[in-house]
C-alpha cells in the first residue's frame, strides 16, 4: 500500500475490510468513525427537541370565590385562584351580564388568580331575581311576542299588547334573593267590546 507525503494511507487503499495495521490508520478510523456517531447522536437530539409539546390542562378552579354579606356603603370583595394551561379566561356576570371594571368595580385578573371588588354597596347590587307567571309557568318574552317585561332597579311591569279574552286570569310576581322572596298575584278581566 502507497502512502501520501503524511504517511497517511491513500483513500482509494481504504476500506472498512482493510486490514492494514498502520497505528496511524487504525486510530484515523476510530477518529471517523468516532465521529460519525457524534453527528449521528445530535441529530437524534435535534430531533427529540423539535417534537417535544407544551403540556396542556383544562381550566378548573382550585379555590372558589366565597359569598358575602356587607353593609350597604362597604367594599365586597370575591377573589378565587385558577389553572389550566393554556392560561383560562375569566369572566365575572351579574344577573347574566358581563361585569366590567368602572370606578366602582374592579375586575382584576392575572395567570393564576382572579378578584373582583365593588366598592360602596348598594342595596340594588344585590343578586335578585323577577319571575312573572302565569298558571305556575314562567311567562316567555320572545321578540315580536305580546308579551313585555320591563325592568329597573326598583320597579317591574309586566305589560300585554293587543289583550284577547284568553289572556283573562291570575297573573303572580316573584322576587327572590338570597336572603328570601316574596310573591303578589294581579288578576285580569276582559270586557267584551
Amino acid at each position: 500500500i502507497n502512502t501520501d507525503q503524511g504517511g497517511y494511507a491513500s483513500a482509494e487503499y481504504l476500506s472498512s475490510s482493510s486490514s492494514y495495521s498502520s497505528e496511524r490508520f487504525s486510530l484515523m478510523g476510530k477518529h471517523t468513525a468516532s465521529e460519525a456517531k457524534l453527528e449521528l447522536s445530535t441529530s437524534k437530539a435535534d430531533q427529540v427537541l423539535v417534537h417535544k409539546e407544551k403540556p396542556s390542562n383544562p381550566a378548573k378552579f382550585l379555590t372558589k370565590p366565597l359569598s358575602v354579606t356587607v353593609t350597604e356603603g362597604e367594599t365586597a370583595r370575591f377573589s378565587c385562584d385558577i389553572d389550566g394551561e393554556p392560561s383560562p379566561t375569566t369572566t365575572w356576570l351579574h344577573e347574566n351580564k358581563i361585569i366590567v371594571s368602572s370606578h366602582s368595580i374592579q375586575v382584576s385578573t392575572t395567570q393564576y388568580k382572579s378578584s373582583l371588588e365593588i366598592s360602596s354597596v348598594k342595596s340594588s347590587d344585590e343578586a335578585k331575581t323577577i319571575e312573572w307567571s302565569r298558571s305556575g309557568k314562567a311567562i316567555e318574552v320572545t321578540s315580536g311576542g305580546r308579551f313585555h317585561i320591563e325592568t329597573t332597579d326598583d320597579l317591574t311591569t309586566l305589560i300585554i299588547t293587543g289583550v284577547k279574552e284568553e289572556d283573562t286570569g291570575a297573573y303572580t310576581l316573584k322576587l327572590s334573593n338570597e336572603l328570601g322572596s316574596d310573591t303578589a298575584t294581579v288578576h285580569i278581566s276582559i270586557r267584551s267590546v
